[in-house]
């Protein structure tokens, strides 16, 4: 897979999650070396593993797989699954990215035993956040603005297989305090709400400086790990039994693309679009709309809110710094309507920001951003208008009116966009760098 996009994602990682933590006597041993060697295939349906999950494609069944992660067993020594999403909830992988099953529309998740009946799928999504160092539940100071991390085993912040254990090292029961990377200050711009440091580059090396007491503690850390984020939760109750020795489910048509904890067992890469390739990079974290009680599921599929509820935007950013984004929408034409709040992300090329529900019609977004055009993506206008409104951390603001019929008029978009061609967003491993 080459999705290179590092999924940025904000404070307002959609829809509020909360966090659990990864356990040392999960599902796998913490000191035991993570496989590498591929999807687990199998072609024979007599050889599944007893109470086990797999895609089946019509041709041959892949395991699913879930490798390190930041959250434990249940006291029944099963894995949970977060029922409306849960942020700190993360999986850290490397290269046993590669043991993920690949499923695409119409192909069916299957389950095996000989002795126990699924009839449910507990669905929980996980937004692909990119790469950074392995650790995850930084908690911010509100007071000083820094960042603390207890490294304590039972703390689960740690991938135990990552170049990040080296902060363990410092001191094996306590808390630091992660100040800065290189001579760029950690700041809450860099951090996201499952408590990752965002904007690093795939196997770079950087210098993290943490603090115990007042003691300095310099570690070259290398951004080895992929991380995956909990955000949506599901289910699926309808089922068929094959006729050999599986029970079978199927994706709803309104599941975008995205990584799938399927029952706390393991992960799926789902592509829902049939024209895209499995390298092809592609977004895996277009939120899902669910059907309310009562409303047909087909009503809401991707094509519906691809094809007529997609709104999108060209904004630009000034100057590098905070930035706040507010999105105002007007209400429904017929008051009486029963339509649902509109959802919205800034898509940059290092990744997606997901607005907040504000009050009074907004979706706010506050973040640290660096100079250059961005898109905006809304979800769910429904015909009605809408508004934007920039404000960066000097004060300055650049408003933009649009139709949602269409994209903003060109001479608005004109003044919205003074310098916006010649200048390209950075990540923080840019300004690391100096580049």
């Amino acid at each position: 897979m080459k999705n290179k996009k590092l999924n940025l994602v904000t404070k307002s990682l959609l829809l509020g999650f909360a966090l659990v933590s990864l356990s040392a006597c999960s599902l796998f041993d913490r000191k035991e070396a993570v496989s590498t060697s591929g999807v687990k295939f199998e072609k024979d349906v007599n050889n599944l593993e007893e109470d086990s999950y797999y895609t089946f494609n019509g041709k041959e069944y892949g395991k699913l797989y879930l490798g390190d992660r930041s959250f434990k067993e249940s006291s029944s020594g099963s894995l949970n699954t977060s029922t409306k999403g849960n942020p700190e909830r993360v999986i850290w992988l490397k290269n046993d990215l590669n043991n993920i099953p690949v499923m695409r529309r119409g192909e069916k998740i299957v389950f095996h035993s000989s002795n126990k009946l699924i009839t449910r799928l507990n669905i929980e999504r996980y937004y692909d956040l990119g790469y950074s160092i392995g650790i995850s539940k930084l908690k911010e100071n509100k007071s000083t603005g820094r960042f603390t991390l207890d490294i304590r085993d039972s703390a689960l912040t740690v991938d135990p297989n990552s170049d990040a254990k080296q902060l363990q090292d410092i001191t094996a029961n306590g808390q630091i305090i992660i100040d800065s990377i290189g001579n760029t200050p950690l700041r809450s711009g860099n951090v996201s709400p499952s408590g990752t440091i965002l904007g690093l580059e795939k196997d770079k090396t950087y210098a993290i400086n943490a603090y115990l007491g007042t003691n300095l503690h310099s570690k070259n850390i290398k951004a080895d790990v992929r991380v995956l984020a909990s955000s949506e939760g599901h289910k699926i109750e309808k089922f068929e039994f094959s006729g050999h020795k599986t029970v079978e489910f199927q994706f709803p048509s309104y599941y975008n693309s995205g990584y799938y904890l399927i029952n706390g067992f393991g992960l799926v890469r789902y592509i829902s679009d049939d024209k895209v390739g499995v390298d092809d990079e592609i977004d895996m974290n277009v939120p899902n709309i669910y059907p309310k009680n009562g409303e047909d599921g087909k009503d809401v599929s991707q094509k519906n809110v691809q094809a007529e509820d997609l709104t999108t935007t060209k904004v630009t950013i000034a100057t590098d710094g905070e930035q706040t984004i507010v999105i105002s929408y007007s209400d429904p034409e017929d008051k009486e309507s029963k339509i649902g709040v509109p959802t919205a992300k800034l898509i940059s090329p290092n990744g997606v920001s997901v607005f907040e529900q504000g009050a009074a019609n907004t979706l706010t977004l506050k973040t640290t951003l660096e100079k250059g055009e961005y898109e905006i993506q809304i979800i769910g206008l429904h015909g009605r208008n809408y508004s934007y409104r920039i404000t960066s951390g000097d004060g300055k603001s650049t408003s933009q009116e649009n139709d949602v019929a269409g994209p903003p008029q060109a001479d608005k978009k004109k003044d919205a966009k003074q310098g916006a061609n010649s200048n390209s967003s950075k990540s923080l491993a840019d300004i690391v760098n100096g580049n």
